[in-house]
């Protein structure tokens, strides 16, 4: 893994804001935040979620500048990657 940087030009998305969360570069050339959103959440694997909810707690990881999103096809049947 390479250091982790601070330069916001390394973000992945151009309409991302631009806000100092460092990233890193994987080994095929794509750049992502260091911290990431863990995406079973926007499932219902710790009980009931509003589908509004959760595209409001995404948006806000994104809004944020997190750039990473660590989801699965088995979180919720799914669920997760469609959100």
């Amino acid at each position: 893994m390479t250091q982790p940087t601070n330069d916001a030009s390394e973000a992945s998305s151009p309409i991302l804001p631009i806000t100092g969360l460092p990233t890193t570069q994987l080994g095929d050339g794509l750049s992502t935040t260091v911290q990431g959103y863990g995406a079973m959440s926007l499932s219902d694997a710790y009980g009931a979620i509003d589908d509004e909810q959760a595209e409001q707690t995404l948006r806000h990881a994104l809004d944020r500048g997190i750039t990473y999103i660590d989801t699965a096809n088995i979180y919720g049947d799914g669920r997760s990657e469609r959100t």
